[in-house]
């Protein structure tokens, strides 16, 4: 049985991170995630992005690990946003009720 692949590259500006994920986000890669954001958060900082645009299949694992990183940040006194979720990260996103808790958009008027 084959690993799931998730890439992470970080990017900082001052007190701001953007984690660009690529691939696949599920049970076998969400502690890559969770590794990722603590050791983002060896810095300083106040906002954590994820760049989701690039992930490829995200599930319930995924979409707990982001609920996890959100906590994770919070008690460092970071908040965290997930932007340009791909078209399966939106989907499954609204279907859990979870878009506008980690995007901070609306979707008011949507389907």
């Amino acid at each position: 049985m084959s690993k799931s692949a998730l890439d992470i590259v970080v990017t900082s500006e001052g007190p701001r991170a953007r984690l660009e994920l690529t691939g696949e986000l599920d049970l076998h890669s969400r502690d890559t995630l969770i590794r990722a954001t603590v050791v983002a958060l060896e810095e300083p900082l106040t906002l954590l992005e994820f760049d989701a645009s690039e992930l490829s299949f995200c599930d319930s694992s995924g979409m707990s690990a982001f609920l996890a990183v959100r906590n994770i940040a919070n008690e460092h006194g970071a908040r965290v946003v997930l932007v340009r979720p791909s078209d399966q990260v939106r989907t499954l996103l609204k279907v859990s009720g979870l878009h506008e808790f980690l995007t901070g958009e609306r979707v008011d008027g949507d389907e």
